[in-house]
Formats: structure tokens, sequence, C-alpha cells
């Protein structure tokens, strides 16, 4: 049975994204840049839950082979992002408040190891100590990013845990571009937040950071949630399952 095309209007949405599109995505090739556009789209809302992705207008939009295209439609099905329909080849898959969620959740899972690891190692803070005060100066976007890539590396660091930040930088994300030039509030909550996570880690109460780090990544969610959901990005999560129901339990 052959595959299904793209509908033309959908077709149409994305190559005039690419056309408009001024980021740096244009430095990927392959598979690699499939990937990502397709998250950026989805993100977006310039693809919808359900849209149908051929290899054939894939390749055609991004002017690459339908090899490229097949091994970023694999990666992408991994990654939750499409799903693949016999008959029909993938779809695209929609974000919903759950998804956001078990997302950051998922981010708090590593952060919690990490802050267990650090404060049982017990060794030195110097480098922790630095990233503090490199989040708490940050003002840009831009400059919080570093920022919170340094604090990252430094927790990692006095932890003994490589792996961890491997983990943490692997881990899937929502957001397919820099998360704190995309959701106004994350500089301010990241500038609150991490501060008072890494003094806690110093101190040796991993509970307190913990929960503060709880608290900082459930804040993101909520934040993102809103900025989607203002925008008519997230599909509908069903009866009992509203968005405003989902941002208030978080």
């Amino acid at each position: 049975m052959p595959r299904a095309r793209m509908q033309p209007a959908v077709k149409t949405r994305l190559l005039e994204s690419v056309s408009a599109d001024e980021s740096d995505a244009h430095d990927l090739t392959g598979g690699d840049l499939v990937v990502e556009k397709v998250r950026q789209w989805v993100f977006e809302g310039i693809l919808r839950d359900g849209d149908t992705l051929s290899q054939d207008d894939l390749a055609d939009v991004l002017g690459l082979s339908r090899i490229p295209v097949r091994d970023g439609l694999i990666a992408l099905e991994a990654a939750g992002w499409v799903r693949m329909v016999p008959g029909v080849g993938a779809t695209a898959v929609g974000l919903d408040g759950a998804a956001i969620g078990d997302c950051f959740e998922l981010f708090v899972t590593l952060w919690r190891l990490m802050i267990q690891r650090a404060v049982q190692g017990g060794g030195e803070f110097q480098s922790l100590l630095g990233a503090i005060r490199s989040v708490q100066q940050a003002q840009t976007p831009e400059e919080m990013a570093a920022a919170n890539e340094e604090f990252v590396a430094a927790l990692c660091e006095v932890a003994g845990a490589p792996r961890l930040e491997a983990a943490f930088h692997n881990a899937g994300r929502i957001v397919p571009r820099d998360f704190f030039s995309v959701v106004p509030e994350a500089v301010e909550v990241q500038r609150r937040s991490v501060p008072a996570i890494g003094r806690a880690v110093v101190r040796g109460d991993a509970k307190r950071a913990t929960t503060l780090a709880v608290a900082q990544h459930r804040a993101h969610a909520k934040n993102l949630i809103r900025l989607l959901s203002e925008r008519n990005v997230l599909r509908d999560e069903g009866p009992g399952r509203s968005l405003q129901s989902r941002v208030n339990s978080r």
C-alpha cells in the first residue's frame, strides 16, 4: 500500500518556515536537520498532532535525499516526536501538558541524583561557588544559558558523576532552541532558584536542595505550558485532563 503524502497546506507552511528561518539550524546536515526542524515545527504549532510526514515531502522541503530523512524520522520516533502508522508512514505527535510535565520530572530526577552525589562526595566547592556567582550575574537569556551550563558542569564535577552529566545533556528536551530565550520567565526562575540550590549543596543539605530543584523545574513546566497554551499549540488532553488542572496540580 502506498504511503500517504503530506497535505498541501501543511507542506506550504513548512516551506514558508524554512524560507523564514534565520536560526543556526542551517548549520546542521542530514538526519540531525530533520530532527531539529520537526521538533521546531511541532513546538511552534506549524505541525499539528496527526499531520502526515512523508519522506518524499520532507526531503523536498529540506533539500535532502530520502535516506537522511528516514534516519531522522527513526530518531524522532524513538524520542516520541513522531509515530509510525502502517500504510501511512510518519505522523507528528503534538505536545500536551502531560508531555511537558513528564519532561521536567525527568530533569528533576537527574538533578536529585546529582545533588545527592555532590553532598555525599564532600569535595571542593570552589567551582560550584563560582557558577553560583555566574547565575546571579546573568542578565540576558544567552548569559543565563551559559551560566546554567557552568552550574550543571560544576555540580557534576563535585558529584564525581560524568555519566549523570551526559544523561542530563542527552535527556529529551521539549524546547528545540535555547530555553531561556523562548520562555520569558525562565531567566528569573533560574536566578532565584539555582543559587539557593547551590548553597544548600555546599551546606550538605540535600533535602533542601532537592526541594528547591523540584520547585524550580515545576515552575519552568508551568510557564512553558502557559506559553504554548496562549499560542494555541497544545493538543487536547481529553476529558478530565485540562491544561489548567495539570498546571494547578504541579
